[in-house]
């Protein structure tokens, strides 16, 4: 996990620095966060107690069919599918370094979910996006 502002800086810098250079990066803010430091951030972040839920794979797995079925038949795309699934279920993502000074958690956390604890949130629109709600 890397914030979105935390990366930019990396790629501004990578862009600047006077040696061309070839390679692959993988990049990360916080090398060792486990679910729970992600739902102890939510948490903090909206004040509200976080219940975490072990679904079993195979459950998991006729979910995302499930909403990839749906998304054929509506012709809406969905941000659950096999494919995030498969990307959940993955167990560890592997960075190859740690950014120096990365943003912490708290407030990438804040970020990401504003848009949703904002006084008339989000809601979906009907190809799928999502647009704010007039309040």
């Amino acid at each position: 996990m890397i914030d979105v502002d935390d990366l930019a800086a990396l790629l501004a810098r990578r862009a600047r620095d006077d040696k061309p250079r070839s390679e692959v990066m993988t990049p990360a803010g916080h090398l060792s966060l486990r679910w729970n430091d992600i739902a102890d951030s939510a948490a903090r972040v909206t004040g509200r107690k976080i219940n975490m839920l072990a679904v079993p794979a195979l459950l998991f797995d006729a979910a995302g069919f499930i909403a990839d079925g749906t998304a054929r038949i509506t012709g809406r795309p969905h941000v659950f599918s096999t494919g995030k699934v498969r990307e959940l279920q993955a167990g560890d993502w592997l960075a190859d370094r740690a950014i120096e000074l990365p943003t912490a958690l708290d407030v990438t956390m804040a970020r990401c979910l504003a848009p949703f604890l904002a006084p008339g949130g989000f809601r979906p629109v009907h190809r799928g996006g999502i647009e704010k709600r007039d309040v």
